[in-house]
């Protein structure tokens, strides 16, 4: 889920994966965030949509066991996991 820092109003729900979000990460730019999860992937999300849910952009897979980490580069051009 996603609050306003202000006010505590909940805003965006994250709605995608299969098992927990163990971690997550905004890019530099603060226009996509990327989530981590106990279901193996990684999604990479819109958040400002103008829905209450935010817009799945891709799902990243790959891994064999549980996503625990997630970062973005300093550019946001790259997204490391593990």
């Amino acid at each position: 889920r996603i609050w306003t820092a202000l006010t505590g109003h909940h805003i965006r729900t994250l709605t995608g994966h299969l098992q927990g979000i163990s971690d997550v990460a905004w890019s530099h730019d603060s226009r996509h965030l990327c989530s981590a999860s106990d279901d193996h992937t990684l999604i990479v999300w819109d958040p400002h949509t103008t829905d209450a849910s935010a817009q799945t952009l891709f799902t990243l897979s790959g891994h064999t066991n549980y996503v625990f980490c997630v970062a973005y580069s300093r550019n946001s051009n790259l997204i490391v996991s593990g």
